[in-house]
């Protein structure tokens, strides 16, 4: 895979921090795992063997995957971009056309993403209807209960 991952520089933080405790902890104490599910004799009955084995396989994966996502990354500064348009890092205030609610997303990268704190993907739909929307103009966003409309009302 070669697309670009944009990335906080706080997300990019947290990443590399996660990596390092997947490598450095997380798979030691899996080894330990495997070495006393191994002295317990017998390897083809036994399911802390095999459960040990399957666990370090899965967290090797993941270490793969986020290291191949690492090595995309481009950190962008939120700080240091226009705040007359939409893009990656912004704070968005919208108010929803039909409801007339009024949600604020911050647009981040996939891997910072937390809906719960309105915290989106860059990739999510939403986000990808809001970027390069200045204040006023609306972003149509095509949702499983239809089409919904956001009026951009500040971007910081």
């Amino acid at each position: 895979m070669s697309d670009i991952v944009p990335m906080s520089p706080e997300g990019f933080e947290q990443a590399r921090l996660k990596l390092k405790h997947m490598k450095e902890i997380e798979r030691k104490q899996l080894e330990i795992r495997l070495g006393e599910a191994r002295d317990m004799g017998d390897l083809s009955e036994n399911s802390e063997y095999e459960t040990a084995r399957s666990d370090l396989w899965l967290l090797d994966q993941r270490v793969c995957e986020l290291e191949d996502r690492l090595a995309r990354v481009v950190v962008v500064d939120p700080t240091a971009q226009p705040k007359d348009v939409v893009l990656f890092g912004a704070k968005v205030t919208c108010v929803d056309q039909k409801s007339k609610d009024t949600e604020i997303f911050e647009i981040v990268g996939e891997g910072e993403a937390d809906p719960m704190n309105n915290k989106i993907s860059v990739s999510a739909p939403i986000a990808q209807a809001l970027i390069g929307k200045k204040v006023g103009e609306i972003a149509e966003v095509k949702a499983p209960r239809g089409t919904m409309r956001y009026k951009v009302t500040k971007i910081s």
